[in-house]
This record gives structure tokens, sequence and C-alpha cells, in this order.
């Protein structure tokens, strides 16, 4: 009797150690709202610029043990629209503005099996690149409008930081599921290069936050869902100043933000 009581626990341990997925992915693309502006520090100088943005996110988990090791990335890129920079209120100048970039996080999950769903600490490592592009330049003097260069200016931004996150997973029925994620990394080390300058100035610091809310609904293929997704994304790097080589010119790297508000269609799956 002892040892069919042991055969049957250890077929329960291996029933229950099958359930648990191997792999995870998720597939997103999303459309939505982005905004963007500097702020001077050297002269009172601040941007402003937004327009419509898309992405796409591709995420892998592999289990570790008791915790999943993931590695996602967000490809986002804007359409060109116009910026504005206004010194002590009064319109300056004014260019066309599109960025393109790539966010990575690296780290490990640890899934946590509630009665009412799933809670999901997580722990990671954050690298963003940014590349903004200004053209069509217009300048204002003396309250005319001047057709600057017609030249590109392109700015590269690069931001490393530490952080994580919590995820919510919550069961309504058996054909639904909905969630929110919330995750935030300090940016240790910030960086741009500005090609209208020969120099490249490192930031103070940095933050990137963002939030989704989310639901879907459980496919066919068991383990795979499909669903929308309500997404923040919010950066914020204090720049810097530096000394240009060769000249008694000083270029700065203004404070700057970022937001992307947006709508995807996701896709989930557990092998």
């Amino acid at each position: 009797m002892k040892t069919i009581s042991l055969l049957f626990v250890s077929c329960i341990s291996l029933l229950l150690s099958a359930q648990v997925p191997e792999y995870k992915f998720e597939a997103s693309y999303g459309m939505g709202y982005a905004g963007y502006s500097e702020d001077g520090g050297i002269r009172p100088v601040k941007s402003d610029w937004s327009g419509v943005a898309g992405d796409v996110f591709l995420e892998a988990q592999g289990k570790v043990g008791s915790t999943y090791a993931f590695l996602n990335a967000r490809f986002t890129a804007t359409e060109t629209d116009t910026e504005s920079w206004k010194e002590n209120g009064v319109l300056v100048q004014e260019n066309d503005m599109y960025m393109g970039g790539v966010d990575l996080n690296v780290g490990v999950a640890i899934p946590m099996q509630k009665s009412w769903g799933t809670f999901t600490p997580s722990l990671g490592f954050f690298a963003g690149f940014q590349s903004y592009t200004r053209e069509n330049f217009v300048f204002v003097s003396g309250g005319d409008f001047v057709l600057g260069p017609k030249g590109e200016v392109t700015e590269d931004v690069e931001s490393y930081g530490i952080g994580g996150g919590l995820a919510l997973d919550f069961l309504l029925g058996e054909q639904w599921i909905w969630g929110a994620e919330t995750s935030a990394y300090w940016m240790f080390y910030t960086y741009a290069e500005n090609d209208a300058f020969d120099t490249g100035i490192e930031g103070d610091e940095g933050m990137n936050w963002e939030s989704s809310l989310w639901i879907a609904m459980k496919l066919k293929n068991e383990g795979q869902v499909m669903g929308v997704k309500l997404t923040a994304d919010l950066q914020m790097i204090s720049g810097d100043t530096t000394a240009v080589a060769g000249s008694n010119t000083v270029a700065e790297w203004p404070d700057n933000d970022w937001e992307y508000y947006s709508l995807s269609l996701f896709w989930r799956g557990e092998f």
C-alpha cells in the first residue's frame, strides 16, 4: 500500500511539472501618440514635438528552475512632424523631426500562482537606443521666417539602467484573462552624440517607466491567448554640458522627456 501511495504521489508530481511551460513567447504590434520635449539650461529654450508612432514588441522566456529568464525588444518609429523651439516663450525655430529606436530588456521573472491568477515580480537590465533626425530648419529673425540649412542633423542617444517590475494576471471565467503590468528602470548611464557638434555628451541620469493594462481571450490551441493592450511609456533624461574641443564653445544636451501612449494587438504562447 505504501509503495502504491508513493507511485501515486510521484505520478501526480510528474503531471504537475509537465504542466509548467518550458518556454513563453509574446509578440505585439501597436500604434499611438508620441511626444518629445527638450528644456535648455544655457539658454531658456524649450522644444515641443508630437506625432503618430508605431511599435513592434517581441519577447522570449525560458524556464530556469522556478524562475524564467527573459529577453525582450521593442522597436519604435515615429512619423515626421514639426518640432517648435521657443526662447522665453517666443518662437525662434521650427524643423521637422522623426525618431527611430529600440529598447532591450533582459532579466529574471518569478511567477507565483495564486487562486485568482498569477503574480510575477521581475528584475532586469535595460538598454535603450534612439536616433532623432531633424531637417528642414526654419529660423525666426525679427518676426520673419528665414529658411535654414537643407542638411539633416542626427542625434543618437543611448541609455543603460537597472530596475524591475510587477505583473498581475487575473482569470475571468474560462475564456478571458486580464492583467496589469508596470516596470521602472533607473538609468545609471546616458550619452548623446549630435553630428552638429564634434563631441559627445554624457547625461547625469534618467528614468524609464512603463505601465499597461490588457485583456485577452484564450485560443483553441492550449496555452495561447490573443488580446489588446493599452500602454504608457515615459522616459526622462537629465542632460549636461561639455566644452567643444578646439573652441570656446560649450555644447549642451538639454534635459529631455519622451512619452508614448499606444494600443496594441498581442499574442502570447506557452510551450
